[in-house]
């Protein structure tokens, strides 16, 4: 799949995402004008709307529907946050594109893991191809080799991360893009799991990290309390998906959720500094207290 057709792909889901339902007479309208439309066409033909609307299904994992006239996307409310997020990038890429003017009045957050090898892993898991990647972790001092099935994709922080399973060691990871030093598109062909849900592999998790031996890495049932200067922010966008607002004092809210409480969890709330106070379970109030002593010895004169 070349950029340009993947670009079309993104458009014709932008359009209809954001319509809430339109009618093949206002998508041509806006094909006839989009910077995609280097032929000038005055309408997207017929079959090769058809079939653009196949592989946006299958890229989104959704269903594309037409009711009274009107083409939208079903159950709309279920599509997970990183697909929301791709539509994001494009529309600010799309605008930058199509209106030179503005290109110094959009700034994003720059998101380095999505330059070389987003696209051809999204290519590969769309034909069911495995891949050869050379990986190298941030905490190894030499790169592998090996073969992957790129099972799902997640976005945490500004950078994406691929679910796969490599054979070679029978086992399910989760392997960061940035640290992709190597990618080939292999011949052999391989099958997801019927049962396997992306956003439910990394439902018990904050990000894409579940590695919490203090807590044998299982979720616990968590509780803050959260000052009230700080309180929309973390409504606003919740930590996790759990999230519930379960009491409030004169000085704050207390928040819950369920998770597994690993580092990047605890840096996460850590970065709030004051304003966040752990209230259960104990044991990860006790971190909070060991961190808070070594942070203060490094500081002391």
């Amino acid at each position: 799949m070349s950029a340009e057709l993947t670009n079309r792909y993104f458009w014709l889901m932008d359009v209809i995402y954001r319509s809430g339902g339109i009618s093949r007479e206002d998508i041509n309208r806006k094909w006839s004008y989009s910077c995609l439309n280097e032929r000038g066409e005055d309408e997207l033909p017929e079959r090769t709307f058809h079939r653009y609307r196949k592989a946006v299904e299958r890229l989104f994992d959704v269903n594309i529907i037409c009711v009274a006239g009107k083409y939208q996307i079903e159950n709309i409310r279920m599509m997970a946050s990183e697909k929301q997020w791709l539509l994001d990038s494009f529309a600010v890429n799309n605008i930058s594109s199509s209106h030179r003017k503005m290109r110094n009045r959009i700034c994003v957050e720059d998101v380095p893991s999505s330059r070389r090898f987003l696209i051809p892993i999204l290519n590969a898991m769309e034909a069911g191809r495995k891949i050869e990647i050379t990986y190298q972790s941030f905490y190894a001092s030499d790169s592998t080799t090996f073969i992957v099935e790129p099972w799902g994709l997640k976005l945490h922080h500004q950078r994406w991360y691929m679910v796969g399973y490599s054979p070679a060691i029978d086992k399910t990871l989760v392997y960061g893009l940035d640290r992709i030093k190597g990618f080939f598109l292999a011949d052999e062909r391989f099958e997801v799991p019927v049962d396997f849900d992306c956003d439910k592999w990394f439902e018990d998790m904050f990000g894409v990290n579940s590695y919490a031996p203090e807590f044998n890495h299982e979720p616990q049932d968590i509780e803050i309390h959260v000052g009230c200067g700080q309180i929309d922010y973390i409504l606003s966008k919740p930590l996790h998906r759990s999230q519930r607002l379960v009491g409030e004092d004169s000085k704050g809210y207390i928040p819950s959720m369920r998770l597994v409480p690993s580092c990047d969890f605890i840096m996460e709330l850590m970065k709030y500094g004051a304003e966040i106070e752990v209230v259960k379970p104990i044991e990860l109030r006790e971190i909070f207290i060991r961190n808070i002593k070594e942070m203060n010895r490094k500081y002391e004169c």
